[in-house]
């Protein structure tokens, strides 16, 4: 009887912890290829021509709408930096015929896209937040009359050459162990990774095709593309140690997403053979910690190109038209997938106010003893921003944190809470308002 129990209940918390999908009004009518939050809306860009190739998603009147004036061509990348929100892509002027060549900034008061310096002179691919900097790559080779090949950093409205020439058209763009990474989508040389070292770009393992995304989780940095060399279209470097993830996959890894809690993969993909038995993953799955890919209950039909998060909340957007119900193009888990569940020896857990403006407070009731707990911040790229010890005067069994909105910018921050042991007891995701 206990047996049967037992069964019932791991039935029971799988079900419960698979996603459920769901459309946002009538979706996008052509392929999304960008997404991002910003001020606590979604983001899309793609090869959607009604809305001029970028939208946001209007909760209020469940419909999505331009985003801006926008453009007069594709978008290929969003990124929020420094509070502000970037595009990138194909385009030549914005939706009102403004020239701005491939890369441009939203302007919140005006509602309007506006020119950044003198943009560049073909494909701006990806965009990645780093600090104060803001990394642009792609295949162009100048910006106005300056030489500036593959990968750029915007200081200003003025940008600088990130190194000597990649020779490879740079598709992605990430942060490990304080170097940045490029994906590329075809090399001169013998790895399509590669990380800047000094001002030379140096290749990583022997990546044999395209890698499309790099994604930091926990203390791995995960590599994702259409290589199967040195892994089957998803790998993981610690270190200096690069090797094949949990599951070899049966095609591309075009986005990647994390959390403090969970990895997140979408591509072409739809098993990985080599697990026994094999994983049907259609087109999308998770990873905890070092457990077997997960397929989250997703069920697309197509290609998924970006992965982002709305409050906890997953969104999607990519080449298919169906999973459990009619989805065009973009989609969003019913349930907050990616916060990690409330462990047993929390008994309430409150963060307020949320969102924060100038500072808030994290109170924790434990019914077990909890001593010298610390807080760990994170950024929407997962990257750690702070680390808080729990305020003096907090008992074993009730734990404050107070969280200040220094160096935070607008936007989404996970948060995860350990023990001395370094435990996870909570985690979860807090909002900063707009300054």
């Amino acid at each position: 009887m206990k047996r049967i129990l037992l069964i019932l209940t791991l039935v029971l918390i799988t079900t419960l912890s698979q996603a459920q999908w769901g459309s946002l009004g009538s979706g996008l009518n052509g392929n999304v290829k960008a997404l991002t939050v910003f001020n606590n809306q979604i983001y899309a860009g793609g090869e959607f021509a009604d809305l001029k190739y970028v939208a946001k998603w209007d909760d209020g009147t469940n419909t999505w709408v331009m985003a801006g004036n926008g453009f007069d061509n594709k978008v290929l990348c969003l990124e929020v930096h420094n509070g502000k929100l970037y595009a990138g892509g194909q385009f030549r002027n914005s939706g009102g015929g403004t020239s701005m060549d491939r890369i441009a900034v939203l302007n919140t008061t005006t509602n309007l896209w506006e020119p950044i310096g003198l943009g560049f002179n073909n494909l701006v691919k990806s965009l990645f937040s780093a600090g104060t900097d803001l990394y642009i790559g792609g295949n162009f080779s100048g910006s106005g009359s300056t030489a500036i090949a593959k990968i750029a950093k915007l200081t200003g409205t003025t940008f600088t050459q990130v190194g000597t020439d990649p020779a490879a058209t740079v598709e992605c763009i990430s942060k490990y162990n304080n170097q940045i990474y490029v994906g590329c989508s075809f090399s001169l040389s013998s790895s399509y990774l590669k990380k800047l070292v000094g001002s030379t770009w140096q290749d990583v393992s022997n990546f044999n095709d395209i890698v499309y995304s790099l994604r930091t989780y926990e203390t791995e940095f995960y590599v994702g593309g259409a290589f199967t060399l040195p892994a089957f279209r998803i790998a993981k470097i610690t270190g200096t140690n690069v090797g094949a993830a949990i599951n070899r996959l049966d095609n591309t890894v075009y986005a990647m997403y994390s959390t403090p809690s969970k990895l997140f993969a979408g591509g072409s993909f739809t098993t990985a053979p080599n697990s026994t038995p094999t994983i049907t993953l259609p087109h999308f799955l998770s990873q905890k910690g070092n457990t077997p890919f997960f397929a989250e209950g997703a069920s697309f039909n197509g290609d998924i190109y970006a992965i982002t998060n709305l409050n906890g909340k997953i969104v999607v957007g990519g080449a298919f038209t169906a999973g459990a119900t009619s989805l065009n193009h973009v989609s969003m888990s019913s349930n907050t997938i990616n916060v990690a569940e409330l462990p047993a020896i929390v008994s309430s857990k409150k963060f307020y106010p949320n969102p924060m403006s100038v500072k808030s407070t994290l109170a924790l009731e434990t019914s077990q003893d909890v001593r010298n707990a610390t807080l760990t911040i994170y950024d929407s790229n997962s990257r750690l921003i702070r680390t808080i010890q729990a305020e003096q005067g907090s008992s074993s069994n009730s734990i404050n944190f107070t969280i200040t909105r220094e160096s935070l910018a607008s936007g989404n921050y996970f948060y995860s809470v350990q023990d001395e042991n370094g435990n996870t007891i909570a985690s979860d995701i807090f909002l900063v308002d707009n300054k």
